[in-house]
């Protein structure tokens, strides 16, 4: 899957290098930070996600992103305690739909795909510990405010549905709510 994922990008990035040959000024990379609430089938996560993307025109963009969760602490008993925790990496495509004169604000649609990873502990030794990684079909919707040239803010929520995970775990999908910044270059 890392390759299939890793030649995804590769396109990704040539199809930004030709599309960016013949434009002039439309082709702007940036670079973020977001915080993310995690919810998923009883487990909540905060988490945070670098990105680096590319917004071709005024209409579309793709992003590579990074995510590393907290650690989700549930106690069952006195003695029993499962801590849980995630990692992400994938690509996003976004559309966006610039409004207002200026065009200052923009209405973003997100769709992309990621790798997760769940960690489960338990802190009992007759307890397994578990590690159980699977892809995430992403779905988003968000707005963008461009402070200046250069600074802009985000805020998006995003549907995770996953598949193939093992039966040990039980996410099924996971709802998101982010907001972030970004520079742009």
């Amino acid at each position: 899957m890392k390759n299939t994922i890793a030649t995804l990008l590769v396109a990704v990035s040539t199809f930004a290098v030709a599309a960016n040959a013949n434009a002039e000024n439309s082709f702007r990379p940036y670079v973020g930070v977001d915080y993310n609430y995690d919810n998923g089938n009883g487990n909540d996560f905060n988490s945070g996600t670098v990105n680096v993307g590319t917004q071709f025109n005024d209409y579309f963009g793709t992003e590579v992103f990074y995510q590393k969760s907290d650690d989700d602490v549930k106690t069952y008993s006195d003695l029993r305690q499962q801590t849980r925790n995630f990692d992400a990496y994938g690509i996003d495509f976004n559309g966006y739909l610039p409004m207002g004169c200026e065009q200052e604000f923009a209405l973003i649609g997100s769709a992309g795909i990621g790798e997760y990873t769940f960690n489960t502990g338990y802190n009992l030794a007759a307890f397994a510990n578990n590690r159980d990684h699977g892809i995430g079909y992403r779905f988003g919707l968000g707005g963008l405010y461009n402070v200046t040239d250069n600074v802009a803010l985000r805020a998006m929520a995003r549907y995770v549905k996953f598949n193939k995970l093992a039966d040990e775990t039980e996410e099924t999908d996971m709802v998101e709510y982010t907001a972030g910044v970004r520079y742009n270059f």
